[in-house]
């Protein structure tokens, strides 16, 4: 069951989410639990990849070889290939970004926090469980946007009411990343 959410973070903080949820409202889990992370913190990050883009996608049709028309490279008609390479935008992708050259357009943003704890056992402004229905971050530098990738921040108490976060972002694992379509 967890080997299949390996590697893809968000529905791993996700299930932890429902299942701590699951747990309390059942009554098998003390609403003064502490958890393990106590929080989740989705970020976001809209980025700049052109080999990355090329590999997730259809066939281009405005290559400048002389061998490449259409869908067609050397005779060899990709149209079949296209019509899942040309979808890659309709779903996510769990990728080590390390292997790409990535250039990120935006600061890191946050998106969502998921709240393993009661609320009111985090100090903190915002509310425990939020997401706005636009997150609206500028761009930091010139370029094309060709999609967003999302990694996950666990919290964990440090320091009394203090909570130290580890990124998923800076290590080995694959991230989730959304292509756009253009």
């Amino acid at each position: 069951y967890y080997e299949i959410l390996e590697g893809w973070h968000l529905q791993e903080a996700l299930n932890y989410f429902y299942l701590v949820q699951a747990l309390r409202r059942r009554g098998l889990l003390s609403k003064t639990a502490i958890s393990v992370p106590c929080v989740a913190v989705v970020k976001g990050c809209a980025f700049e990849s052109f080999p990355l883009h090329h590999a997730y996608s259809g066939v281009l049709s405005n290559s400048s070889n002389s061998n490449i028309s259409g869908s067609s490279i050397y005779g060899f008609d990709h149209s079949c290939a296209n019509r899942y390479g040309d979808r890659f935008h309709e779903y996510d992708l769990s990728l080590p970004l390390w292997e790409y050259d990535v250039t990120e357009l935006t600061d890191s943003f946050e998106i969502a926090k998921l709240c393993y704890e009661e609320p009111a056992a985090i100090s903190t402004t915002t509310p425990c469980w939020h997401c706005e229905t636009t997150v609206q971050v500028p761009f930091k530098r010139e370029g094309t946007c060709h999609g967003m990738y999302v990694w996950i921040d666990y919290g964990v108490h440090h320091l009394a009411d203090e909570i130290a976060f580890h990124s998923t972002l800076g290590r080995s694992y694959q991230q989730l990343v959304r292509m756009l379509p253009s």
